[in-house]
């Protein structure tokens, strides 16, 4: 292991190709990647609670899901509170957004008009 020494501070750079948290592991062995990644997208999508098995689904942002829905954005946000639009998936702390398959579902109902 190299030392690179900017000012007062000290940075470890690898020389060796192993990674640098490998010393975790006892430092001589490294871990097969079989036995720490998922092998198949089912068993990484498994634990996410928002996840249905089996639909490859896109998410739409807003502006996509106005356009498509053709209402403004204050009268879809007022549809969310009132259970009659999908609740989204929170992405960031300002991002949201929803499953493509929901919005189409709530296209075709308005479509068919009053029930």
């Amino acid at each position: 292991m190299l030392f690179l020494g900017i000012g007062l501070c000290c940075f470890p750079v690898s020389d060796h190709p192993r990674r640098m948290d490998d010393r975790y592991n006892g430092g001589d062995k490294m871990i097969p990647a079989e036995k720490i990644l998922p092998k198949n997208k089912e068993e990484i999508m498994s634990d996410n609670p928002k996840y249905v098995a089996g639909i490859n689904d896109e998410l739409w942002r807003l502006p996509k899901i106005l356009e498509k829905v053709g209402v403004s954005k204050s009268l879809w946000w007022k549809w969310v509170q009132q259970g009659i639009a999908p609740q989204g998936i929170k992405l960031t702390t300002r991002a949201t957004a929803w499953r493509a398959s929901e919005v189409q579902a709530l296209i075709e109902k308005l479509a068919a008009g009053p029930s």
